[in-house]
């Protein structure tokens, strides 16, 4: 509400209109604009008297490209979306309507293609590009590459942009990009098998042998083989290894001078099959449970590791111990097929499990046991060995649904709700519970106060609970509705069901604990001087928003401010806020205001009250040449004192008893001037001329320092 402040001083002072704030910004950032003639390049807040005429303006698109970065002109909107301009001048006649204008551009990048001519050609975006070049593409442009070598070359990657060889990639450009395709000259790579006939990868690819192709000298390939594979007379064979050493999904990098010749080499296997007896359980096999399927194709002679698990859980939830493997094996064993598995083609082995007896303990839903320390939901199913002793505690209390709970009575047996349970056989136990109820407290307005109940949200049938309301800042507590009614507060009421209570509240005047505060702006500290203005600020201290035509009142919208029983002059007040002047003789330390309104408590507003507390307000008056005059309040006692609320008469030769120091960009600068307003009461007016270039102005008075302004030029009031 600083709209306040600054109302009731340019109201007065721009004569010539309404002044409203108009920012003016590129999208994207970045980009150059003009702002009557003046050019930015980032969004900027001008304040515009209505009626002005202005001018906005793009520069021209960029001819020549040269700069990874490029903008490109797309058009200006403003805010109500009723004016837009495709042209680069846009004039535009000020109006409160119109706060924010937008000019839009298309951000271009610059991406660059090196390799080396005639070793292959690049097609980007679908056009081919036969050597080196640069090109522009707008911002979150979707560009396709392909690499293509010339005869003779291999692509051997995109360098450290993509590590794999794969020459159709597709980029967004989202900034300046550089690609450098790799063509080198081939070497001419030949692949058979053993047996012959087999199916090889080379990079991941399935081909069939034998197979050539062109590989590049000092490049790395990737080989493998599909493993199992079956011959024409319905044999397993698996992959072994490659003739220069190498295993399946080996590297391979091309140093010979001539051709190349590789031979992968494939050996007979067999088809182990592994179930569980009931179905569906684990097995690991050769450090390994999850598997898709437990059947393996493996190479004769290989030797693996298979291990059945002591237990496992089914699919029903019950859990099983491990008897046996079908074979007669240990539990852990190791395996390995033999040549004549082979000619059989398939072998098979079966883990057992026997089924462990189970507890089930039952409760109405929503309610867990406590099971040997541990939580476990109804109904609560527990499988342990036979001869079992288990802990089991019943919850006294649950809450079922919004409005209603359980309480615990007894097991189904008759025993109380912590036991002990001997298990041999399947035993199912039923935990009965009683009724409580929810006691829902709401306020009206809605979120307008804080409940307490006691003895909690739930309550038993039957009982007594006791509900307080706290209001929120304000308002006040009024009566009861609902399932309830009277004044009392706290309220008791007997529960025999849901209750569902409503406080209602009404609006209270109410004043923020940061109690007064310089009605400048915000200051680094939070005190205030003797002769300046303040602000109040809260809820509903006032009904409506009414500023003091002529000067200060001691009375607006049934409002007053008093202090040690004298009237403060009022300068505006609103709902969330009361600004004022402070007595010329209050004294230094904490001080308490009193806000007065018909029909409503006095409320107190703390105010810490120093010798200096200097505040400027965010009005530059500007002059001829470089001459400005600051508004200020704050700055401490003068001399002849003024009539408290009133301004200095013209003339009146009132001094300031402090040295104040002018600041421009933090460093000291002279002032011509300085005096109190003689139109407006708790206002000093400084005039200095500024030094070229200055940002930033603040005040300081006996080391207090006040808030730091903006010195840029304001167009309303230059005139």
């Amino acid at each position: 509400m600083r709209w306040l402040a600054l109302f009731s001083l340019v109201g007065p002072l721009a004569a010539q209109g309404v002044v409203s704030s108009v920012r003016v910004e590129a999208i994207p950032a970045g980009a150059l604009f003009f702002v009557d003639g003046q050019a930015y390049k980032s969004s900027q807040t001008f304040f515009w008297t209505a009626g002005s005429k202005h001018v906005l303006e793009a520069p021209p698109d960029p001819t020549a490209l040269s700069q990874p970065v490029e903008y490109r002109f797309n058009e200006w909107r403003d805010s109500t979306g009723q004016l837009t301009a495709s042209s680069r001048r846009f004039e535009i006649i000020a109006s409160p309507r119109f706060t924010q204008f937008q000019v839009t551009f298309t951000r271009l990048y610059r991406v660059e293609y090196d390799f080396e001519p005639g070793s292959g050609t690049l097609v980007a975006a679908g056009i081919a590009v036969p050597s080196s070049r640069a090109t522009y593409y707008p911002e979150n442009f979707e560009v396709a590459l392909n690499a293509i070598p010339a005869p003779g070359w291999v692509f051997q990657g995109w360098e450290a942009n993509n590590p794999e060889r794969v020459p159709a990639i597709r980029i967004v450009v989202r900034a300046p990009r550089r690609f450098h395709p790799i063509f080198g000259r081939g070497r001419r790579a030949t692949i058979t098998t053993d047996p012959p006939g087999r199916q090889v990868f080379v990079d991941r690819t399935p081909v069939a042998t034998p197979y050539s192709t062109d590989w590049a000298f000092e490049a790395t390939y990737q080989l493998g083989a599909p493993s199992p594979q079956r011959d024409s007379a319905g044999r397993l064979w698996a992959f072994d290894r490659w003739s220069f050493g190498g295993g399946q999904n080996s590297s391979y990098t091309v140093r010979e001078s001539g051709d190349i010749h590789l031979t992968g080499t494939f050996v007979r296997a067999a088809t182990a099959a592994f179930f569980t007896d009931p179905p569906g359980l684990r097995i690991n096999v050769d450090g390994r449970e999850n598997y898709l399927s437990y059947e393996f194709n493996w190479p004769v002679d290989t030797v693996h590791t298979v291990e059945a698990a002591e237990e496992q859980i089914d699919a029903n939830g019950r859990r099983l111990v491990f008897t046996g493997w079908s074979n007669g094996g240990a539990r852990q064993q190791t395996l390995a097929l033999t040549l004549q598995d082979a000619d059989t083609g398939r072998v098979t082995w079966v883990a057992k499990y026997a089924q462990l007896p189970r507890l089930t303990l039952e409760a109405p839903a929503g309610v867990t046991f406590e099971v040997d320390g541990a939580p476990c939901a109804a109904p609560c199913r527990l499988d342990r060995t036979a001869g079992s002793t288990i802990s089991v505690r019943a919850p006294g209390h649950i809450a079922l649904s919004d409005d209603s709970g359980l309480q615990f009575i007894r097991w189904s047996d008759g025993s109380s709700a912590d036991r002990q349970i001997s298990l041999n056989t399947d035993q199912q136990l039923y935990a009965d519970y009683r009724r409580a109820h929810r006691i829902t407290a709401t306020s009206a307005p809605s979120d307008a106060g804080e409940f307490f109940v006691d003895p909690g949200e739930f309550v038993p049938e039957g009982d007594i609970a006791q509900i307080r309301v706290v209001p929120a800042p304000g308002y006040r507590f009024r009566n009861w509705d609902g399932d309830a009614y009277g004044t009392q507060n706290p309220l008791v009421m007997p529960v025999p069901g849901p209750r569902k209570v409503r406080a209602l509240l009404e609006r209270s005047p109410y004043v923020d604990t940061a109690g007064v505060r310089n009605a400048a702006g915000d200051t680094p500290e939070e005190i205030v001087a003797p002769g300046s203005r303040v602000i109040l600020t809260g809820l509903n201290l006032a009904t409506s928003t009414v500023i003091a035509e002529g000067g200060p009142r001691q009375s607006l919208d049934d409002v007053i401010v008093t202090w040690n029983g004298h009237l403060l002059p009022l300068i505006a007040v609103s709902p969330e806020m009361i600004q004022t002047i402070l007595p010329w003789a209050m004294p230094d330390g904490e001080r308490k205001l009193e806000i007065r309104r018909t029909g409503y408590p006095v409320i107190v507003a703390p105010a810490q009250v120093v010798r200096n507390a200097p505040g400027l307000y965010p009005v530059v008056i500007r002059g001829a040449g470089s001459r400005v005059s600051i508004l200020a309040t704050g700055l401490g006692p003068v001399s002849p004192v003024p009539f408290d609320g009133f301004p200095a008469p013209p003339n009146s030769g009132a001094a300031f008893e402090d040295q104040v120091q002018v600041e421009v960009d933090e460093a000291p600068v002279p002032h011509d001037s300085l005096r109190l307003s003689s139109d407006l009461a708790g206002i000093a007016v400084i005039e200095l001329a500024l030094p070229p270039d200055a940002k930033t102005l603040r005040v300081r008075v006996n080391g207090r320092v006040s808030n730091t302004i903006n010195l840029e030029p304001d167009p309303s009031l230059a005139k």
